[in-house]
């Protein structure tokens, strides 16, 4: 049924009442009230008729029976719509909604410290202790060095940290058998170094007591004077000390100096001895491919 059908049969019987009371104020009726009723009765009951067809509308549209039928797109008679599509559901597929796809997370950005060379030199030491000794002028020693350098990458950033060094020393049954927390960094006054992109930076992890032969660790003493403050921190000095037993293999850590955590891990490796002399030793691991050794 036209909707529309109710609602004028309703505004007919409301005009009609709404006539019928004003012909009574005008006197109309006069004389013959019977007419009065039997026109407010005409009214009422196309009111009533009204309300009556208005429900069965609603009833037909809202009625089970009706939600198959075709309705057709008065734009374009060939497209239809049904009104009870299949919905497929599918219990080994998560549904994912708008809200719960989020953009990947930005990679943080991190350093690209990677091994260089390792190299056995001469060095000197102008402040600090040697062998247990106050070192008042520079002295020169035998130093073995383990470099690396943070590597720039095209079209990235990478972090450029401060770096402790820790380092351990191995037997050849890999038991540690000494260590050190604050490695010595070449050319650098306090225990780390930055690794700013593309410099190159040496860490001391064997010195050579020329006397005895003996192999000794060497690391960053950290001491407070009256007057230590003046320099804006803590004072250091360098202290070394014989290492216990043959060493196998060499563990370097490289520590986050904000934070402490392990940036990256390299093994070193004896495989060569001198007796008095410092031995070679060459990276390995998953940089092999681009370890070096001492001379």
């Amino acid at each position: 049924m036209n909707p529309r059908i109710p609602i004028v049969i309703g505004v007919a019987g409301i005009l009609a009442a709404i006539g019928t009371a004003i012909a009574n104020a005008n006197g109309v009726f006069t004389g013959h009230p019977h007419l009065m009723y039997w026109f407010y009765g005409g009214a009422f009951v196309l009111i009533v008729v009204a309300v009556i067809l208005a429900s069965a509308t609603r009833k037909e549209r809202t009625d089970p029976e009706q939600t198959n039928a075709e309705v057709n797109d008065s734009f374009n008679p060939t497209n239809t719509l049904t009104a009870n599509p299949t919905i497929n559901i599918y219990p080994d597929r998560e549904a994912t909604s708008p809200a719960s796809i989020t953009a990947p997370a930005k990679e943080k950005e991190k350093p690209n410290i990677h091994f260089v060379e390792i190299k056995n030199v001469e060095s000197s030491i102008t402040q600090g202790k040697l062998f247990g000794m106050p070192i008042p002028a520079e002295k020169t020693l035998q130093a073995t060095l383990v470099c690396f350098r943070n590597e720039a990458l095209k079209g990235v950033t990478p972090k450029q940290p401060s770096v402790n060094a820790h380092v351990i020393y191995r037997d050849s049954q890999g038991n540690e058998m000494t260590d050190l927390n604050r490695g010595v960094w070449i050319q650098e006054r306090e225990d780390f170094t930055k690794f700013t992109t593309g410099d190159k930076k040496c860490l001391v992890v064997l010195v050579l007591d020329e006397k005895t032969g003996a192999l000794r660790k060497a690391w960053k003493e950290e001491y407070h004077t009256q007057n230590s403050w003046m320099a804006g921190g803590p004072l250091f000095r360098i202290t070394d000390e014989e290492v216990p037993g043959e060493i196998e293999t060499i563990d370097i850590q490289l520590l986050d100096k904000s934070n402490g955590s392990c940036i990256d891990e390299f093994t070193m490796r004896v495989t060569a001895r001198r007796e008095k002399g410092l031995p070679v030793l060459t990276c390995v691991g998953e940089l092999t491919s681009r370890g070096s050794s001492g001379s």
